[in-house]
């Protein structure tokens, strides 16, 4: 199991914990490649390991993330996907849901908006898309090294 960032009362946190199942122990995990800034409310969802690190609240700027990161497990090495067309836009407190059959992440907002507005991601290969489908049809494409 994999937690990314939280806050803590003051501050908003970027370190990986990895909880072993067997052991019932936490461990912080050494990573490598673009660092993420803290946040908590974003989503990390485990796919084929990979973890993607949607949105979350920032405390700071702009406020609420609109980004992408993901972390391939398996090298523990952080990378921001070059992406091309529309985000899901800043968001925290939404969901990120994988659905193994479709090899699609679902992100449904968090945030002020609320209701049925929600995006897939396509986990299958190199490229991600992240396709709206709400009533106005958007792409979003991340490319993972």
């Amino acid at each position: 199991l994999y937690i990314f960032g939280g806050y803590d009362g003051q501050t908003n946190h970027n370190e990986i914990h990895e909880f072993d199942c067997e052991t019932l122990q936490w461990r912080v995990i050494p990573t490598t490649g673009e660092k993420l800034k803290g946040r908590n409310g974003q989503t990390a969802t485990h796919v084929d390991g990979l973890l993607f690190v949607i949105g979350g609240w920032l405390g700071a700027g702009p406020l609420a993330a609109s980004d992408l990161y993901v972390l391939d497990l398996k090298r523990l090495h952080w990378v921001k996907p070059r992406t091309h067309g529309s985000l899901p836009g800043a968001c925290n407190m939404h969901t990120a849901d994988y659905v193994e059959k479709r090899h699609q992440i679902f992100v449904f907002r968090g945030g002020r908006e609320v209701g049925p507005r929600g995006w897939q991601v396509r986990t299958r290969g190199q490229k991600v898309t992240f396709p709206r489908f709400d009533p106005v049809v958007l792409h979003f494409l991340a490319e993972i090294p």
